[in-house]
């Protein structure tokens, strides 16, 4: 039908009310072949749509339409897509309306064959969102450490910050992503870097009580009488006795540690 179509003179760059191309659709629901004859007829591989995403970046959104129950097998079906935008011309780093490149969507969903192939055609593992996020933050928040792994591989920066000063590693942190913060720890990540409210991660993991986390934090060196800009500490804000007593461990072995000389102010005991 869409050879007919061609043959019959159809404008293969023709837009519908969203702004996608005949091209843009194929990526989504049509074959691989489909999107190698639309390229063969004066396809604009770099076009975009409406809200500024080209055909590149509808290889990673076919996830949202699907769902994450099929995520591994639509990474298999979508490469072959990607593999012949990319293989013609496609610009692996084109940033949609939300300054996203395929590179991130590809990192949120989890999507790791897509993702080496990126990286692989040159994509940029720090490029930054509208409000400074990475695909490192986005693979740190949903928990893909196969896809962490990738990205620190490639030369993603383990610290790099959003706008509100939230690191990769805080954002592990908000969710208690364990995995996903072994490797940004060992990665060099800092513990103990604070975002612009003065939070650290041990903040973030202890008032949502992701007790596995801050155990890990601690043993990394996090510095568990840090205060934020509202003047608390990790025990001021954690979720729950158990954390308080980890933390209250935290900060008896930082003393010992430091000759008795960086004791948490305040009237609580030190030992548990």
């Amino acid at each position: 039908m869409v050879k007919l179509l061609l043959e019959a003179g159809s404008d293969v760059n023709a837009r519908d009310s969203l702004g996608m191309t005949p091209l843009h659709r194929a990526v989504l629901v049509g074959s691989a072949d489909i999107v190698k004859l639309l390229l063969l007829n004066g396809a604009d591989v770099n076009g975009r749509d409406n809200m500024g995403r080209t055909p590149l970046h509808m290889v990673p959104l076919m996830a949202v339409l699907i769902g994450d129950s099929r995520l591994p097998e639509l990474a298999l079906l979508q490469l072959n897509k990607a593999e012949v935008l990319a293989n013609s011309g496609a610009n692996v780093n084109a940033k949609d309306g939300v300054s996203w490149t395929p590179l991130h969507y590809a990192s949120c969903f989890g999507l790791t064959d897509i993702v080496k192939l990126l990286l692989e055609r040159g994509a940029d593992p720090n490029a930054k969102g509208s409000i400074g996020e990475t695909p490192l933050h986005l693979a740190s928040l949903k928990d893909h450490p196969d896809v962490v792994g990738m990205l620190l591989g490639a030369g993603a920066d383990p610290s790099a910050k959003t706008v509100e000063g939230e690191t990769p590693l805080h954002t592990a942190a908000a969710e208690g992503n364990v995995y996903v913060a072994e490797l940004l720890l060992a990665a060099r990540a800092d513990p103990n870097i604070k975002d612009n409210m003065g939070r650290t991660p041990l903040h973030l993991a202890s008032c949502r009580g992701y007790r596995d986390f801050v155990r890990l934090l601690l043993k990394m060196g996090a510095d568990p009488t840090v205060r934020d800009n509202k003047g608390n500490s990790p025990l001021d804000v954690a979720a729950n006795d158990e954390l308080k007593r980890l933390i209250k461990l935290g900060i008896g072995y930082q003393a010992l540690r430091n000759g008795g000389k960086n004791r948490e102010r305040g009237s609580f005991t030190l030992y548990v």
